[in-house]
């Protein structure tokens, strides 16, 4: 699950030149911050109804895992009129190895520290509380006052607590409360076994954590190139669009690395709403992302996983997306939506595992790819040549000739190290596209031709590629003739071989097929997909929307979330 810490949104509202704020999910949310008139004061403030602004400048995603946090804390008094709040968090930096990124104001003494055990670096449980105030500083030119009445959020407290027990704290935990001015705002608290994806920043202020929770992975540590973007290197990748901000400030949203997964998921909560079945969008929204997987395109296909994780979030804490235009019945469509993502998630993955591997494409496995006769005719043509070659050097070995030419003796051990390198390159290229090809699942159309290519890819790339190892010695170590050597040495590679020089299809072409069959995969998925999901759909209680009849099917909400009697 991905989800926010420190990032609620809040807006303001006029009311007779006095801004009220409301914070989401606080008791205590309602107070007057600001008594004078924007449009006289020319300050500005944050939220929806103040045009685009937001709290956060950026957001800092992280590239790999942290083993050592490091805080830096003002020195304020608690009635301190710069941060009501009391003492304030002024910088964090994250440190792995020798690497290091830092956020905010960092000092070399005083600092807090919080090393994380080497084995799991995770974190166990997060409290964070945060304070908003009003800047009330007052200019006077001439008779008139001036004030920039601007709204300011900092930590105020913050436990770190890692797996082993460790933890580091700063702050006072108050009581969430509020008084003319200022804000407490209630603590949120986040458990599990939790990684630091991403932090929020408010100019040089750390405000916001972004975090995974890695509690359901079976490897919590290999789960993590789904979350991070370099597994090794400690750096940071910065988000300051302005969209992106928004989303994630004001919409409940997460940062992502490639705002194209945001648009996608607005057209299918679309189709959710529209069409029915909802699912025939899927792929026509989802191909320009399929396509730029292909090319590895890492920050989109990171992005296509954190927005999945969102979704688990949000439907687990039984949660709204807030771009939905109808919130009262949001959850009730997450459950069709959280579908169709976890569909793309799953292409999305395959297509990453196979553009990784990067299986060497020979004659047999391209005819398994495209399945055409032409392809199929040249891959039996080529296996037949192997064949009717191998067995000629076979039957023209002269065994009485074996060990009599020193000369040759010497070429043979030589050129056997050399055609083992080259048969051991055939035999992991044959099993390594074999397992991409089960991933995704070429043999779906013509199982019977997919089977004769695999035979014969198995025979000519494994079987007759450790027997030529054996054939290369005896052959030649029983041939005289220097020049029959350096013919009979190129003739065994040239068998080997011969199916990947037959192939004359570029890369961009194979590419292309890599693409057909992942569209092909998507599909076969979704027709795999139980019905109920999009198949139907009963009216709600006003009549004016569909939703999927939650009878049939078998989620489970978390007994503590929701109202009672929801399923």
């Amino acid at each position: 699950r991905e989800f926010t810490v420190g990032a609620k949104c809040f807006h303001t509202k006029n009311y007779h030149n006095q801004y009220q704020v409301e914070l989401q999910g606080s008791s205590c949310c309602r107070q007057y911050l600001h008594t004078w008139p924007y449009k006289d004061a020319g300050g500005q403030s944050a939220g929806p109804g103040k045009d685009h602004l937001t709290f956060h400048t950026r957001v800092l995603m992280l590239t790999s895992l942290v083993t050592e946090i490091r805080m830096t804390v003002s020195c304020v008094a608690a009635d301190d009129p710069v941060s009501p709040g009391g003492p304030c968090l002024e910088g964090i930096a994250f440190h792995k190895d020798r690497h290091v990124v830092n956020a905010g104001v960092i000092m070399q003494e005083g600092h807090l520290t919080l090393a994380l055990p080497e084995e799991e670096p995770f974190l166990e449980e997060i409290i964070m509380q945060q304070t908003i105030w009003e800047e009330n500083t007052d200019l006077f030119y001439g008779n008139v006052e001036y004030g920039s009445h601007k709204l300011r959020k900092r930590i105020t407290y913050l436990k770190l607590k890692a797996l082993g027990g460790d933890e580091v704290v700063f702050g006072e935990l108050r009581p969430a409360s509020s008084w003319p001015g200022v804000i407490v705002c209630e603590p949120e608290v986040a458990t599990g076994k939790l990684v630091i994806a991403a932090l929020g920043m408010a100019r040089h202020q750390p405000m916001s954590f972004q975090l995974v929770n890695l509690s359901a992975a079976d490897d919590p540590i290999a789960a993590t190139e789904m979350i991070l973007m370099e597994s090794k290197l400690l750096s940071c990748v910065h988000i300051s669009a302005r969209t992106n901000l928004w989303r994630y400030e004001h919409e409940g949203g997460i940062a992502v690395e490639d705002e194209q997964v945001y648009d996608l998921l607005e057209a299918l909560m679309s189709s959710v709403e529209n069409v029915d079945p909802c699912h025939v969008e899927l792929l026509p929204n989802c191909i320009q992302l399929i396509d730029q997987s292909t090319e590895l395109n890492r920050p989109l296909m990171m992005s296509i996983f954190r927005i999945d994780r969102y979704l688990t979030n949000t439907i687990q804490t039984k949660d709204w997306l807030h771009i939905y235009e109808h919130r009262r019945s949001n959850w009730r469509k997450l459950i069709t939506l959280k579908q169709l993502v976890a569909l793309l998630v799953d292409t999305t993955t395959t297509c990453q595992r196979l553009m990784e591997s990067q299986p060497r494409i020979n004659v047999f496995s391209y005819a398994m790819l495209t399945n055409d006769k032409r392809s199929k005719c040249v891959a039996y043509l080529t296996f037949t040549a192997q064949v009717l070659l191998m067995v000629i050097l076979t039957l023209a070995i002269d065994i009485k000739e074996f060990g009599v030419h020193q000369g040759s003796a010497f070429v043979s051990i030589l050129m056997t190290a050399v055609v083992g390198l080259c048969a051991k390159s055939e035999i992991d290229n044959h099993f390594t596209t074999m397992k991409a090809f089960k991933e995704l699942e070429v043999n779906r159309e013509d199982p019977t031709s997919f089977r004769q290519m695999r035979l014969m890819d198995f025979t000519a790339n494994v079987c007759m590629a450790s027997f030529v190892i054996f054939l290369n010695f005896i052959l030649l170590g029983s041939t005289p003739g220097y020049l029959d050597l350096v013919l009979n040495a190129t003739a065994i590679v040239f068998i080997i071989e011969l199916d990947d020089v037959v192939m004359h299809v570029e890369d961009d072409d194979i590419t292309q097929v890599y693409k057909e069959k992942l569209y092909s995969y998507l599909e076969a998925k979704l027709d795999m997909q139980d019905p109920r999901y999009w198949g139907r759909y009963n009216p709600d209680e006003e009549g004016d929307d569909r939703r999927i009849d939650l009878h049939q099917c078998c989620f489970e909400w978390p007994e503590s979330k929701g109202p009672a009697g929801d399923p």
